[in-house]
């Protein structure tokens, strides 16, 4: 039996359309898009269902997607509707790093640096 709520909830349907890729062919720019769509329903405090929460939702499920790695930067633009550099704006907006540069990197980084700079030392 549900648990009576005090606030107002509000339905509202995710409507995810894709770009048909079976008949565009795959490629590396397509990985991550499926060929079908799916609505989801779902339900929430009326106070967070205002006229854009749809669409704002989506984005989320599509950014959630591409930062656990099931879809590409370019697979979630071209299911967005928008330009990657768009994408790019709007993951730093919500706290989605767009650059992966780990402690390991930084350290092959000042070991490049290093060896690079006795190089020059040794031959000046």
């Amino acid at each position: 039996m549900p648990l009576a709520s005090t606030r107002e909830e509000s339905s509202f349907k995710v409507s995810s359309r894709r770009r048909a890729v079976a008949r565009a062919g795959r490629s590396r720019y397509t990985e991550g898009v499926q060929p079908d769509s799916v609505e989801l329903t779902i339900t929430v405090p009326a106070s967070l269902a205002g006229a854009d929460a749809a669409e704002r939702a989506r984005l989320l499920l599509v950014l959630d997607a591409v930062r656990s790695e099931r879809m590409t930067w370019r697979a979630a633009a071209s299911v967005l509707g928008i330009a990657p550099d768009r994408l790019l704006d709007l993951a730093r907006a919500h706290g989605l790093p767009v650059v992966r540069y780990e402690a390991s990197d930084l350290h092959d980084d000042l070991s490049t640096l290093t060896k690079l700079e006795r190089g020059r030392a040794a031959g000046a």
